[in-house]
């Protein structure tokens, strides 16, 4: 019985290290996985961001208009993804592949960004929709 909780406690420790494990500093990350995780976090957030701003331009359209965003979101999704594979082939299979991938969804991804808020402004007002 005491062998079975010394193996125990011993598992629990070993399995309890990333309850600890502190927060990843991006500002210094050396590791290659680390900058992975990083950039990766990045595009997150962009994405975030894009998804919300979608989101608030679908809210503002009606009929024909929402289902022409609709068919340009989708069109632009295959887009960044084609467009990011053929970018960085020459790093696949690699450790750093994971992080370019992630660098080249964010740039693009901020790119749409820019946008849509240029739509957003324009169906709100803020700015005139032929510019």
């Amino acid at each position: 019985m005491r062998n079975k909780l010394v193996i125990c406690a011993a598992l629990l420790l070993l399995f309890d290290g990333p309850v600890y494990a502190q927060k990843l500093d991006c500002k210094n990350a050396v590791a290659q996985q680390d900058m992975n995780i990083c950039v990766d976090e990045d595009f997150k957030k962009s994405d975030a961001k894009l998804n919300a701003i979608y989101r608030a331009l679908m809210g503002k359209l009606e009929g024909k208009e929402k289902d022409e965003l609709k068919a340009a979101q989708r069109a632009w999704l295959s887009y960044r993804d084609a467009e990011c594979t053929f970018t960085i082939r020459e790093n696949e299979g690699g450790t750093i592949y994971p992080m370019m991938w992630s660098g080249c969804l964010k740039q693009k991804t901020d790119v749409r960004i820019k946008e849509l808020q240029e739509h957003l402004d324009c169906v709100n007002g803020k700015k005139s929709c032929t510019e």
